[in-house]
Protein backbone atom coordinates (compact mmCIF):
# COMPACT_ATOMS: atom_id res chain seq x y z
CA UNK A 1 0.00 0.00 0.00
CA UNK A 2 2.75 2.36 0.83
CA UNK A 3 4.71 0.98 -1.65
CA UNK A 4 1.83 2.11 -4.00
CA UNK A 5 1.26 5.47 -3.06
CA UNK A 6 4.82 6.59 -3.47
CA UNK A 7 5.08 5.20 -7.03
CA UNK A 8 1.97 7.53 -7.78
CA UNK A 9 3.51 9.86 -6.33
CA UNK A 10 6.71 9.48 -8.33
CA UNK A 11 4.52 9.75 -11.31
CA UNK A 12 2.54 12.65 -10.51
CA UNK A 13 5.65 15.32 -9.71
CA UNK A 14 8.08 14.14 -12.68
CA UNK A 15 4.56 14.44 -14.65
CA UNK A 16 3.92 17.98 -12.90
CA UNK A 17 7.02 19.47 -12.20
CA UNK A 18 9.98 20.49 -14.21
CA UNK A 19 12.25 17.77 -14.20
CA UNK A 20 15.85 18.00 -16.15
CA UNK A 21 16.85 14.20 -16.33
CA UNK A 22 13.57 13.75 -17.56
CA UNK A 23 13.97 16.39 -20.29
CA UNK A 24 17.37 15.98 -21.31
CA UNK A 25 18.41 12.67 -20.12
CA UNK A 26 17.61 10.09 -22.45
CA UNK A 27 18.79 12.85 -25.33
CA UNK A 28 21.61 13.18 -23.80
CA UNK A 29 22.76 9.59 -23.02
CA UNK A 30 21.68 8.95 -26.89
CA UNK A 31 24.06 12.14 -27.78
CA UNK A 32 27.18 10.71 -25.46
CA UNK A 33 26.54 7.00 -27.30
CA UNK A 34 26.34 8.63 -30.67
CA UNK A 35 29.59 10.61 -30.17
CA UNK A 36 31.70 7.41 -28.66
CA UNK A 37 30.34 5.48 -31.83
CA UNK A 38 31.33 9.00 -34.22
CA UNK A 39 35.14 8.54 -32.59
CA UNK A 40 35.32 4.80 -32.62
CA UNK A 41 34.25 4.70 -36.12
CA UNK A 42 37.15 7.28 -36.98
CA UNK A 43 39.97 5.30 -34.81
CA UNK A 44 38.77 2.51 -36.71
CA UNK A 45 39.60 4.24 -39.58
CA UNK A 46 43.38 5.66 -38.51
CA UNK A 47 44.21 1.85 -38.37
CA UNK A 48 46.95 1.22 -41.41
CA UNK A 49 46.68 -1.83 -43.43
CA UNK A 50 49.59 -3.27 -42.04
CA UNK A 51 48.69 -2.54 -38.12
CA UNK A 52 51.44 -2.95 -35.66
CA UNK A 53 49.97 -4.60 -32.78
CA UNK A 54 53.15 -4.83 -30.88
CA UNK A 55 52.97 -0.86 -30.60
CA UNK A 56 49.39 -0.63 -29.40
CA UNK A 57 49.70 -3.62 -26.84
CA UNK A 58 53.28 -2.36 -25.80
CA UNK A 59 54.19 1.20 -26.82
CA UNK A 60 57.61 1.77 -26.30
CA UNK A 61 57.31 4.49 -23.83
CA UNK A 62 55.28 2.28 -21.62
CA UNK A 63 57.97 -0.66 -21.82
CA UNK A 64 60.75 1.82 -21.28
CA UNK A 65 58.39 3.31 -17.95
CA UNK A 66 57.66 0.12 -16.77
CA UNK A 67 61.85 -1.41 -16.79
CA UNK A 68 62.75 1.91 -15.08
CA UNK A 69 60.36 1.43 -12.45
CA UNK A 70 61.68 -1.92 -12.21
CA UNK A 71 65.13 -0.53 -12.01
CA UNK A 72 66.35 -1.53 -8.32
CA UNK A 73 64.44 -5.82 -8.37
CA UNK A 74 66.68 -6.14 -11.99
CA UNK A 75 69.63 -4.59 -10.46
CA UNK A 76 69.60 -7.06 -7.67
CA UNK A 77 69.47 -9.97 -10.01
CA UNK A 78 71.75 -8.51 -12.41
CA UNK A 79 74.17 -6.19 -10.53
CA UNK A 80 75.70 -4.78 -13.63
CA UNK A 81 72.14 -3.90 -15.09
CA UNK A 82 71.97 -0.28 -16.83
CA UNK A 83 69.13 0.04 -19.06
CA UNK A 84 70.75 2.79 -20.88
CA UNK A 85 73.83 1.00 -21.32
CA UNK A 86 74.56 -0.49 -24.80
CA UNK A 87 74.76 -4.00 -24.48
CA UNK A 88 78.88 -4.10 -25.43
CA UNK A 89 79.14 -2.14 -22.29
CA UNK A 90 76.65 -4.66 -20.17
CA UNK A 91 78.46 -7.38 -21.10
CA UNK A 92 81.89 -6.49 -20.44
CA UNK A 93 80.85 -5.27 -17.26
CA UNK A 94 79.31 -8.70 -16.57
CA UNK A 95 82.30 -10.63 -17.81
CA UNK A 96 84.62 -8.57 -15.92
CA UNK A 97 82.93 -9.18 -13.19
CA UNK A 98 82.57 -13.03 -13.20
CA UNK A 99 86.46 -12.87 -13.79
CA UNK A 100 87.29 -11.15 -10.82
CA UNK A 101 84.53 -13.01 -8.42
CA UNK A 102 87.21 -16.57 -9.54
CA UNK A 103 90.36 -14.17 -8.88
CA UNK A 104 91.45 -13.70 -13.01
CA UNK A 105 92.30 -10.74 -15.07
CA UNK A 106 92.70 -10.36 -18.73
CA UNK A 107 93.69 -7.74 -21.32
CA UNK A 108 91.72 -5.73 -22.87
CA UNK A 109 92.13 -7.65 -25.85
CA UNK A 110 90.53 -10.85 -24.91
CA UNK A 111 88.10 -9.60 -22.70
CA UNK A 112 86.56 -7.55 -26.28
CA UNK A 113 87.25 -11.02 -28.03
CA UNK A 114 84.93 -12.43 -25.20
CA UNK A 115 82.13 -9.12 -25.70
CA UNK A 116 82.02 -10.26 -29.09
CA UNK A 117 81.85 -13.81 -29.02
CA UNK A 118 78.77 -13.45 -26.25
CA UNK A 119 77.21 -10.67 -28.23
CA UNK A 120 76.79 -12.82 -31.44
CA UNK A 121 75.53 -16.05 -28.90
CA UNK A 122 72.78 -13.80 -28.42
CA UNK A 123 72.35 -12.29 -31.05
CA UNK A 124 71.52 -16.16 -32.39
CA UNK A 125 70.10 -17.38 -29.85
CA UNK A 126 67.31 -13.79 -30.03
CA UNK A 127 66.98 -14.00 -33.62
CA UNK A 128 68.17 -10.23 -33.63
CA UNK A 129 70.57 -8.28 -35.28
CA UNK A 130 73.09 -7.25 -33.20
CA UNK A 131 76.04 -4.53 -32.96
CA UNK A 132 77.10 -3.85 -29.77
CA UNK A 133 75.74 -0.43 -30.10
CA UNK A 134 72.26 -0.78 -29.20
CA UNK A 135 71.09 -0.17 -25.70
CA UNK A 136 69.87 -2.61 -23.26
CA UNK A 137 66.52 -1.48 -22.68
CA UNK A 138 66.23 -1.28 -27.07
CA UNK A 139 67.26 -5.00 -27.11
CA UNK A 140 64.78 -5.84 -24.69
CA UNK A 141 62.09 -4.61 -26.44
CA UNK A 142 62.72 -5.59 -30.08
CA UNK A 143 62.82 -9.33 -28.49
CA UNK A 144 59.68 -8.73 -26.48
CA UNK A 145 58.04 -7.45 -29.39
CA UNK A 146 59.67 -10.47 -31.54
CA UNK A 147 58.04 -13.47 -29.06
CA UNK A 148 54.91 -11.04 -29.10
CA UNK A 149 54.77 -10.48 -32.84
CA UNK A 150 54.97 -14.47 -33.07
CA UNK A 151 51.34 -14.65 -31.08
CA UNK A 152 49.29 -11.43 -32.63
CA UNK A 153 50.38 -12.17 -36.36
CA UNK A 154 47.19 -15.14 -37.03
CA UNK A 155 45.12 -12.77 -35.41
CA UNK A 156 46.52 -9.32 -36.67
CA UNK A 157 43.22 -9.31 -39.06
CA UNK A 158 41.10 -8.63 -35.81
CA UNK A 159 43.28 -6.33 -34.02
CA UNK A 160 41.67 -3.07 -35.46
CA UNK A 161 38.20 -4.33 -34.70
CA UNK A 162 38.85 -5.50 -31.28
CA UNK A 163 40.94 -2.30 -30.09
CA UNK A 164 37.90 0.32 -32.12
CA UNK A 165 35.26 -1.96 -30.13
CA UNK A 166 37.25 -1.96 -26.66
CA UNK A 167 38.05 1.83 -27.65
CA UNK A 168 34.38 2.18 -27.97
CA UNK A 169 33.42 0.28 -24.59
CA UNK A 170 35.71 2.76 -22.65
CA UNK A 171 34.52 6.20 -24.33
CA UNK A 172 31.07 4.74 -23.43
CA UNK A 173 32.23 3.93 -19.62
CA UNK A 174 33.44 7.34 -19.50
CA UNK A 175 30.66 9.00 -20.85
CA UNK A 176 28.69 8.20 -17.73
CA UNK A 177 31.11 10.44 -15.82
CA UNK A 178 30.15 13.20 -18.50
CA UNK A 179 26.69 12.48 -18.47
CA UNK A 180 26.17 12.99 -14.54
CA UNK A 181 29.22 15.95 -14.61
CA UNK A 182 27.11 17.95 -17.39
CA UNK A 183 24.01 18.21 -15.16
CA UNK A 184 25.24 21.12 -13.00
CA UNK A 185 26.04 23.18 -15.94
CA UNK A 186 22.83 22.90 -17.64
CA UNK A 187 20.79 23.75 -14.29
CA UNK A 188 23.29 26.72 -14.45
CA UNK A 189 22.44 27.47 -18.23
CA UNK A 190 18.51 26.92 -17.71
CA UNK A 191 18.98 29.56 -14.17
CA UNK A 192 20.40 31.58 -16.74
CA UNK A 193 17.80 31.84 -19.29
CA UNK A 194 15.15 31.96 -16.89
CA UNK A 195 17.36 34.67 -15.41
CA UNK A 196 17.18 36.69 -18.75
CA UNK A 197 13.72 36.31 -19.52
CA UNK A 198 14.63 34.13 -22.27
CA UNK A 199 12.57 30.85 -21.07
CA UNK A 200 9.97 31.29 -17.74
CA UNK A 201 7.93 28.64 -15.77
CA UNK A 202 4.27 28.58 -16.51
CA UNK A 203 1.57 26.32 -14.30
CA UNK A 204 -0.80 25.33 -16.67
CA UNK A 205 -3.83 23.07 -16.44
CA UNK A 206 -4.29 19.99 -18.68
CA UNK A 207 -7.35 18.00 -19.90
CA UNK A 208 -7.42 14.30 -19.18
CA UNK A 209 -9.98 11.39 -20.63
CA UNK A 210 -11.29 8.87 -18.47
CA UNK A 211 -13.44 6.61 -18.42
CA UNK A 212 -16.49 7.03 -15.84
CA UNK A 213 -20.02 5.56 -15.01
Amino acid sequence: MFWSYYSIRTNYDSSARIYLARIVGKNLGTFFTALALIFSVLYFGGFKKESDAVSLLIPENVFIKFVQIFNGPLQSILPDFRPSDTIDQFLEKSIRAQLESQGLKVEQRVLDEAVREQRSLYAKDFGLSITGKEKIIDIMYALASSQIKKLTDPFKQYVPVIFSVGFFLSLRALSFVFYYASFPFIWSGLALLESAKFVKRETIQVEKEMLVL
